[in-house]
């Protein structure tokens, strides 16, 4: 049952690696072509876009990779090792990176094209969208502090006995 689970994830970390390098490759130049309302063009914005689009969507497929490594882990029963303590470092430091980028790149668009449209909706969903990456990363970090505690404990009661 484990095993079933286990690969279950894995399964959906490849779905959403392969959605995301889509969107990357067929989606974002698209939109990047199609930044213009009512004949307004976004100049340095869609620049600035098209700059921070691609880290970001780089460094999640990261995350999505360490992700997949860390199931694999868990797999082979080396859960409580420090290579795990590793690998969510690396998750909270690549999404965090993501955050910021999105932030970056994302919010300011968004602001324009609600504010063009009268949308206030979008610049709301637009926020939570690119916190999204914030909630994993603040995720990894307590999965990483309760883990570091968990190994301090599997360490001293190894000593005492």
């Amino acid at each position: 049952m484990k095993h079933i689970a286990l690969n279950f994830l894995k399964f959906v970390l490849i779905v959403v690696a392969l959605l995301l390098m889509i969107i990357g490759i067929f989606g974002v130049p698209s939109f990047i072509r199609s930044m213009r309302i009512n004949g307004v063009d976004f100049g340095i914005w869609r620049l600035i876009f098209g700059i921070t689009i691609y880290p970001a969507i780089l460094l999640f497929l990261m995350a999505l990779y360490q992700a997949f490594r860390l199931l694999g882990y868990i797999r082979w029963q080396k859960t409580f090792t420090q290579m795990a303590v590793v690998t969510l470092n690396h998750i909270k430091k690549e999404t965090m990176t993501v955050t910021g980028l999105l932030y970056v790149a994302f919010l300011p668009v968004a602001y324009m094209i609600a504010d063009d449209g009268d949308a206030p909706g979008l610049i709301i969903f637009a926020f939570l969208f690119a916190s999204a990456p914030l909630v994993i990363g603040i995720f990894a970090y307590v999965m990483e502090m309760l883990l570091k505690e968990a190994i301090a404990i599997k360490t001293e009661n190894e000593l005492t006995v």
